[in-house]
Formats: structure tokens, C-alpha cells, sequence
């Protein structure tokens, strides 16, 4: 079973989130209030998170992941969406463009890039240490998304936290219309910036000063150039009709 909600109206836009969150974090970091009066946004939990199920093939590659997201796209009747991920969430959004690109209309990718990347730090990580950074920042989770948090599975948590594989032969010529959006002391920004630079496609925003949690926090630097890129995506695709 997956987990998923939708609402609003408008163009459909997926918000995918990051690694140990869940699809209520977009609610509670404030997003979801800020774009349902333009879009019709559906927020997916990724399987193993939130309330979806941890698949018994335990498989948490990029594409399993996508598949999540076009199983709700199915079940939705939604043809194609805009799909805003952060994090892993990124990292899914870089395989939706290059497995499905007919089913994305334009890709946005926080605090991610598709280059090869060990993540073999964050496998020894525990819920707690997770919990705990993010209440150190202030972020405003409810007690319930607390307590789920908390209580993940620490043997699911770690096999989710797969190493990428490198993705940029198969975006090398992908025409989807994207944005990488990232904090400049991230450890992930350079990567980011270089993608955009050897893809005109991509537009590339720095969010100074803010590292990989924090950034997501900050939707009123965030949401700027997310609406800037949708607008865009929603003019371009007005004229080619």
C-alpha cells in the first residue's frame, strides 16, 4: 500500500520528500498551504515511509522509488504532473525525468544531484540522531510525525539509504525543463551547480548560508524560484498547443 494525499486545484504538481521524512512534512513545513490555491497537489509517502509499506523485495533503487509516484499518478488519472523533490526526493525526481519523462512536465530537485554518491554515513544513522538534528533546527513536526520518526525501523531505515548511481548519461539529453535548488554549504552544492552548468536545461538557484536541513526549512527562499520555473513550465507548455 501507498501512501498518498491530494488537494487543491490547478495544474497537478507531486512533492516528493527526503530520507526517514515523510509526505505530511511538506504540510508542516508550510508548502502544501502555499501552493494548493494554484495547483492541485498530491503529496506521496515513499515506500518504507510515512504510511507506505516497505516493499518485501526491500527494493529502495531510484527506480523503485519512481514507480511510487507513477502508481499514484495511475491511480489518480493524472497523465503528467510537475514533480518538486528534495533530497532522496531529488534523487527520485532526476529517475522520474529519465524513465518517464512524458509523465513530468518540469523537474524540480532540492538539496540532490545525479552524480554517484556513497551513502554510507547516512546508513549508521538512528532515528533518534535524525530527530534530533531536526529539532535542533527548530522544524516545526508535529508529535505525531515525532513519534513515527522515532519509532522507524533501523534495519529499513539504513537499507533505504542506497549509494546513487550516476544518472547523467540518461539526462544527457532529456528535454524536461528542470531547477536545482540548493544550500550553499550543503556538501551536495557543488555537484549541483556543476550539473547545471553542463545542462542548459536545468536552472540552478544557491541559497546562501543554509546547509541540507535548513534549506528545506526556508520556504520563503525556496518557494521563489519553484513558482518562477512552474510559471515557465505552464507558459511554454500554453504555446506549443
Amino acid at each position: 500500500m501507498l501512501g498518498y494525499d491530494d488537494t487543491g486545484a490547478g495544474e497537478p504538481l507531486v512533492l516528493i520528500h527526503g530520507w526517514s521524512n515523510e509526505g505530511r512534512y511538506w504540510n508542516e513545513f508550510g508548502y502544501v498551504s502555499k501552493l494548493r490555491d494554484r495547483f492541485s497537489v498530491v503529496v506521496v509517502d515513499l515506500r518504507g515511509h510515512g504510511g507506505s509499506d516497505t516493499p518485501i523485495d526491500r527494493d529502495f533503487s531510484a527506480g523503485g522509488f519512481a514507480s511510487d509516484v507513477i502508481a499514484v499518478l495511475d491511480d489518480l488519472q493524472i497523465e503528467s504532473a510537475h514533480v518538486f523533490g528534495y533530497s532522496l526526493g531529488g534523487w527520485v525526481v532526476f529517475e522520474l525525468a529519465s524513465s518517464f519523462p512524458s509523465r513530468v512536465r518540469s523537474a524540480i530537485s532540492g538539496g540532490a544531484h545525479p552524480y554517484k554518491e556513497d551513502l554510507s554515513t547516512f546508513r549508521r544513522f538512528q532515528p533518534a540522531e535524525i530527530l534530533q538534528a531536526w529539532e535542533s533546527l527548530g522544524a516545526p513536526l508535529s508529535s505525531a510525525s515525532r513519534k513515527r520518526l522515532a519509532d522507524m525501523d533501523r534495519q529499513v531505515l539504513s537499507e533505504m539509504a542506497v549509494d546513487r548511481i550516476d544518472q547523467t548519461a540518461r539526462l544527457r539529453n532529456n528535454r524536461t525543463r528542470g531547477l536545482l535548488v540548493c544550500g550553499t554549504k550543503d556538501l551536495r552544492f557543488e555537484h549541483a551547480r556543476r550539473f547545471s552548468l553542463e545542462n542548459t536545461r536545468y536552472e540552478f538557484v544557491p541559497i546562501a548560508g543554509l546547509d541540507h536541513l535548513q534549506t528545506w526549512l526556508r520556504l520563503e527562499q525556496m518557494l521563489p524560484p519553484v513558482g518562477d520555473l512552474l510559471r515557465k513550465s505552464g507558459e511554454s507548455a500554453a504555446s506549443s498547443v
